[in-house]
């Protein structure tokens, strides 16, 4: 006989997303509460160069990492939010570049949103 315990899969899927939203909650926290950090990665960034001053991005940083954090950790529409994130964090390393401390992190990142997109899995017996 095959008994499904969804409790058992459930719970590793359900920590993931509370800690990716997590990630993403601070991330936006220090957008709001401590914008300076993003202040100067912007505007020494192409971004800066390009559009000249950047404080506009930082709101917008605190909007998308809100709505993603909470999207992440209830689990609604999660394909749809595992592109926007990946795109995100991908643009997010586009500005930063690849050859700073930041990188790791966030390869670390995508990483757990790939494995937020994968399917549930249910221990079958």
């Amino acid at each position: 006989m095959m008994l499904i315990r969804p409790k058992l899969s459930l719970r590793p899927e359900l920590l993931l997303r509370i800690g990716l939203g997590l990630l993403f909650l601070t991330n936006a926290v220090t957008a709001w509460f401590n914008p300076d950090e993003f202040r100067e990665i912007l505007s020494t960034s192409f971004l800066g160069m390009l559009f000249g001053p950047t404080d506009w991005l930082i709101p917008v940083i605190g909007i998308n990492d809100t709505v993603l954090g909470l999207l992440i950790m209830s689990g609604w529409w999660r394909t749809i939010t595992a592109i926007w994130a990946s795109l995100w964090v991908l643009g997010v390393i586009a500005v930063t570049g690849i050859v700073t401390p930041e990188f790791a992190l966030h390869l670390g990142v995508l990483a757990l949103i790939a494995a937020y997109a994968a399917p549930i899995q249910t221990t079958e017996e």
